[in-house]
């Protein structure tokens, strides 16, 4: 069963347990990400201060694609995501720290895959409703978010051709 934390606590130098808010900050591959890169520092603050955690553990379901849409984007935060489509049939890609999915609770119209956790796998999970007000005041978020939506349904519907076609 996943856990929920409010803190990622990390061992860090001085052994020091650190919020997620810090622990970005620290991870030069969640400086990185599409979502926090348009962000000023207060926004992603706010942002992180308001998410919350949840651990799973290798080969366990994150979300089942029969899920309805949740009220949260996420975010990987370590290890790997494995993302599916059709039943298992389409593969989506694999995710690291930085990515993320979740999108239909963005813009419905949005894939809704199977997420699977490959390995130890910890994930922010974003209010959509904040991430639906950042995207008022930056639109190049809102493309980057959109894209990712419609590069994810474009490949699920293209696997979803080739089995058809079969």
């Amino acid at each position: 069963m996943p856990s929920d934390d409010n803190n990622v606590c990390v061992l860090k130098i001085g052994l020091k347990q650190v919020g997620l808010h810090e622990y970005c900050l620290q991870e030069e591959l969640l400086q990185k990400s599409q979502i926090l890169e348009h962000l000023s520092d207060d926004e992603i603050k706010v942002l992180l201060d308001s998410a919350k955690v949840r651990s799973f553990s290798s080969g366990q379901v994150i979300q089942l694609e029969e899920d309805p849409a949740g009220e949260f984007l996420n975010m990987v935060i370590d290890g790997s995501v494995v993302l599916t489509f059709g039943g298992g049939i389409t593969d989506l890609g694999t995710l690291g720290p930085g990515d993320y999915f979740s999108l239909d609770s963005i813009y419905r119209s949005a894939v809704h895959p199977c997420a699977n956790a490959q390995g130890a796998v910890r994930v922010a999970r974003l209010p959509a409703a904040m991430i639906n007000a950042l995207r008022q005041s930056y639109p190049l978020l809102d493309r980057v978010l959109k894209d990712t939506a419609v590069q994810r349904k474009q490949m699920a519907e293209d696997g979803a051709d080739f089995f058809n076609r079969w």
